[in-house]
C-alpha cells in the first residue's frame, strides 16, 4: 500500500528528475569547470611567463646597475687621481711663483738700494762741490774763476762728444 502513497511518488519523481536532469546539469557544470580550469591554467601560464620575463628584466637591470657602479667607481678613482695631479701641479706652480716673486723683490730691493746709494752719493757730491766752490770762490780771483769755468766747460764738451 505504499504504492498509493503520494509522498512516495513525489520522492520517486524527484529522484528521476534529479537523475535525468542531474546528468545534464553535471555535464554543463563539468564543461564550465573544464573551461574555467583551462582559463586558470592559461592565466597561470601567462603569469609564469610574465614572471620569467620580469626575472630576466630584473637580472638585466641588476647587471646594468653593477656595470654602472663599476664604471662610476673607475671614474671616481680617475677623477681623484687627476685632482691629485692638478693639486701637485698647482702646488709646484705656487712654489715657482713664490720663488720668482722673491727673486724679483730681491732684484728690486738691490736696484732701489743702488739707486738710493747713487742719490746719496750725488747729494754728497753736490754739497761737497758747493763747499769747494764757496771755499775756492773766496780764495780765487775773478780771473782765476773764469779761467777755471772755461776749462771745466771745455772738459764737459769733450766728454759729451766721446
Amino acid at each position: 500500500m505504499m504504492l498509493h502513497d503520494p509522498q512516495l511518488w513525489i520522492l520517486v519523481s524527484f529522484l528521476l528528475f534529479v537523475a535525468v536532469s542531474g546528468r545534464r546539469f553535471y555535464r554543463i557544470v563539468a564543461l564550465q569547470l573544464d573551461d574555467r580550469s583551462l582559463t586558470i591554467a592559461r592565466q597561470i601560464k601567462e603569469v609564469a611567463e610574465l614572471h620569467e620575463e620580469a626575472q630576466k628584466i630584473l637580472w638585466n637591470e641588476k647587471t646594468k646597475f653593477h656595470k654602472t657602479r663599476e664604471s662610476m667607481t673607475g671614474l671616481e678613482k680617475q677623477t681623484q687621481e687627476e685632482a691629485k695631479k692638478i693639486l701637485e701641479d698647482t702646488q709646484g706652480k705656487i712654489i715657482l711663483l713664490k720663488e720668482n716673486q722673491t727673486q724679483e723683490l730681491e732684484n728690486r730691493f738691490q736696484t732701489l738700494q743702488q739707486k738710493m746709494y747713487l742719490e746719496v752719493q750725488e747729494s754728497l757730491l753736490q754739497k761737497a762741490c758747493a763747499l769747494v766752490h764757496n771755499s775756492v770762490s773766496k780764495k780765487l780771483t775773478k780771473a782765476q774763476q773764469e779761467h777755471f769755468l772755461k776749462q771745466q766747460m771745455h772738459n764737459l764738451s769733450i766728454q759729451g762728444r766721446a
